[in-house]
């Protein structure tokens, strides 16, 4: 039995949500929910992305590890488990519900959380073995991107590196066999995209202008495939992540948002389609 898109909870989405200013600030163009709201999608993005992005970290003990973007914390809960009591982790998001959130779930000695725009990441004190920054970027515009490297390089110790996980380019998105549902999800990200003023190629872009900037770079690229009820779940809970904005904006209509919902829904019931997220470029970025 499917779930009916225009089930009472979908309307949530659309009031202001009634927390406190201090809480609500945000980047302006930034089109998905944080904090309880968009919990479950983003344990669902860790749990897909988590042991690539392990692996590229080596994490080995004793390191000293920054992170932006840091959600509700449970990549940093693995890094500061391998980093061991002589390691350091802190993990840095512009939301306060995110960095609340983060600091329940994950109480270890040597991890930390700080809200923090990435734009001011030097004054962070001290340099880091290892800086990782995932799905951030990906939704900032071009000029504060060439900002934020920099700053992000500036703070690496020597023979350390920057891994860099962003969306390679949305057209990378596919569904075998396609799938309606899929199909209209494509569009409310490229309006998702086009409300945040996001390049539509991020990961892509930003490698060249590594390259073309000099910096010593080693790329590789994957597209987790969405198996499960619960992995292509990450579909719809997108949608409704990103649905008050789009509504306020006036980019989507409560009709599309609910048609495809269930379109959405029937998609998870369904182990004939293999839908594909997001095709993320890994970059490491290597310091002399």
């Amino acid at each position: 039995m499917t779930r009916k898109a225009n089930s009472p909870w979908i309307y949530l989405l659309v009031p202001t949500l009634c927390l406190q200013p201090s809480l609500q600030a945000q980047e302006p163009s930034y089109a998905l929910s944080t904090g309880k709201q968009d919990e479950v999608r983003l344990a669902i993005l860790n749990e897909l992305h988590n042991p690539s992005t392990l692996s590229k970290l080596n994490i080995t003990p004793g390191v000293r590890v920054l992170t932006l973007g840091c959600g509700i914390g449970l990549l940093e809960l693995e890094i500061a488990k391998q980093a061991g009591h002589h390691g350091y982790v802190l993990g840095t998001d512009v939301s306060a519900e995110q960095i609340f959130i983060a600091e329940q779930n994950c109480d270890v000695e040597n991890l930390e959380f700080c809200q923090m725009d990435a734009l001011h990441t030097d004054q962070v004190k001290g340099t880091f073995d290892r800086i990782h920054c995932r799905y951030v970027l990906t939704h900032l515009p071009w000029e504060n991107i060439v900002t934020i490297i920099p700053l992000l390089y500036s703070k690496l110790t020597s023979g350390g590196f920057l891994l860099l996980e962003e969306i390679s380019a949305i057209d990378s998105l596919f569904c075998e066999p396609p799938h309606p549902g899929y199909d209209l999800w494509k569009i409310v990200v490229s309006k998702q995209f086009a409300l945040q003023k996001s390049d539509t190629s991020p990961g892509l872009r930003i490698l060249h202008y590594l390259q073309e900037q000099k910096y010593r770079v080693l790329h590789t690229s994957y597209q987790p495939i969405l198996r499960t009820k619960r992995e292509k779940s990450i579909l719809s809970l997108g949608i409704l992540s990103a649905s008050k904005k789009l509504l306020q904006e006036q980019l989507c209509t409560l009709k599309e948002i609910e048609e495809t919902l269930e379109l959405l829904y029937q998609l998870e019931q369904d182990t004939a389609y293999s839908p594909r997220y997001n095709e993320i470029s890994q970059i490491i970025v290597l310091k002399p």
